[in-house]
């Protein structure tokens, strides 16, 4: 579940994929809420992305196509002896075909799950993206702004528990008194908390 993050992906979830990955787990899935555009947040986590759909999809994916053009690395067409998969394929294999010619065009794999038809496809696929991937730097890139981006995160998330100890703490409500009083000025006052806050992230 997203815990009510934007993104599609909790607070939690990146954490235990960073446990995962640290400690060398070969293969790590993890699921999203959705395929809407604020589900994207995987991108930013994941080597290859799966965007899964089943028959009769269509309205939805033309619906959200910016954001599955945006994240998908691989289209699985589950519950693909269902009526609608030839549409549904259709619908996909248009918009990629209108994709930018700078973007990675994505392969398309039909599965069917409850009986294991194509899983075969869809593994080879994920391994062709993989050394793909490896092979053209880009897998190295998304490891790097993966790093980036968590590292990021976490300065964020003590710079926001600080911050909020300090709107609690009595040196916060006296600039504002001073504010109303006419006494100083933002500038004056947000440069006096900021040494305040970097003196107590440092002592933490």
């Amino acid at each position: 579940a997203s815990r009510g993050q934007s993104g599609g992906l909790s607070r939690a979830t990146k954490d235990c994929f960073q446990v995962f990955d640290a400690t060398g787990w070969p293969w790590v899935v993890i699921e999203t809420v959705g395929i809407g555009q604020t589900e994207i947040a995987i991108a930013g986590l994941a080597d290859t992305v799966l965007v899964v759909v089943n028959p009769g999809w269509g309205d939805a994916v033309q619906a959200n196509k910016a954001g599955l053009m945006e994240v998908a690395d691989i289209f699985v067409i589950n519950k693909a002896d269902r009526a609608g998969t030839r549409q549904t394929r259709r619908d996909l294999e248009a918009m990629i075909m209108h994709m930018p010619d700078h973007l990675r065009r994505p392969a398309i794999v039909e599965t069917v799950a409850t009986t294991g038809d194509g899983v075969p496809d869809l593994l080879a696929a994920i391994q062709a993206h993989r050394a793909e991937t490896i092979a053209s730097g880009s897998a190295q890139a998304r490891r790097a702004a993966r790093l980036t981006a968590n590292l990021l995160d976490a300065i964020k998330a003590r710079w926001d528990k600080a911050l909020k100890a300090l709107r609690e703490d009595q040196a916060f409500a006296g600039a504002v008194a001073r504010l109303a009083a006419g006494e100083s000025d933002i500038a004056s006052e947000a440069d006096r908390l900021a040494e305040a806050l970097a003196r107590q992230m440092t002592a933490d």
